[in-house]
């Protein structure tokens, strides 16, 4: 066997067993929280041993990184998925477009400690924050192709303020309640929507 084909098995491996990690890890994060979870138990849940773990990754943070970025591209699928429904109105389109983010945040509770948790580290955050700016772009061109919203009008920055103010609503929701209830939800909402009408029309 080659040089070429050994090194080819060898990352098509380590690509599967950092699969298997990230799997075990949103396991682990369904029962219990982010500082409670070490390298070694997320290694026992994926029947892979501790020396490749480690292999795989220098500490739990580093996985959990990687974990919010696998979370990160789900995100993003749900909001860049074409919008069948009929809608022009723009409030419509983009509470449409929260809601396909909070439905996966609602079900994943890997997703809701990772991104809305008290415990996620700085580094997470701002990585969502960049996963944040990239749905904003994907928003803003369903308004502009659905409700003919003109880029003029409103830029991504701006929906990508109004994103993250709903998401300091989901926040709490997780802090107070472990969860984003449904009244935390509209009120992000609302809170959104408010800020949005500064600049679109009512």
């Amino acid at each position: 066997m080659s040089r070429i084909v050994k090194k080819a098995n060898t990352q098509a491996r380590g690509r599967l067993r950092r699969q298997q990690l990230i799997a075990a890890t949103r396991r682990l994060l369904a029962s219990f929280e982010l500082d409670q979870i070490t390298l070694a138990d997320v290694a026992a849940e994926a029947g892979a041993s501790k020396g490749s773990a480690y292999h795989s990754y220098a500490n739990i943070a580093e996985l959990y990184m990687d974990v919010v970025g696998v979370i990160g591209q789900e995100l993003f699928a749900a909001v860049a998925a074409p919008i069948e429904e009929d809608l022009d109105d723009w409030r419509d389109i983009f509470v449409l477009c929260l809601r396909r983010g909070t439905a996966l945040l609602v079900s994943d509770p890997a997703a809701r400690q990772l991104i809305h948790g008290p415990k996620s580290p700085p580094a997470i955050k701002r990585s969502d924050r960049a996963n944040d700016l990239q749905a904003a772009q994907v928003i803003l061109g369903h308004l502009h192709k659905l409700a003919h919203i003109e880029t003029s009008s409103l830029t991504a920055e701006t929906l990508y303020f109004a994103i993250e103010i709903a998401d300091v609503l989901y926040c709490l929701s997780v802090q107070q309640h472990g969860e984003i209830i449904e009244q935390m939800a509209r009120e992000g909402e609302r809170a959104a929507i408010a800020y949005l009408e500064l600049y679109l029309p009512s």
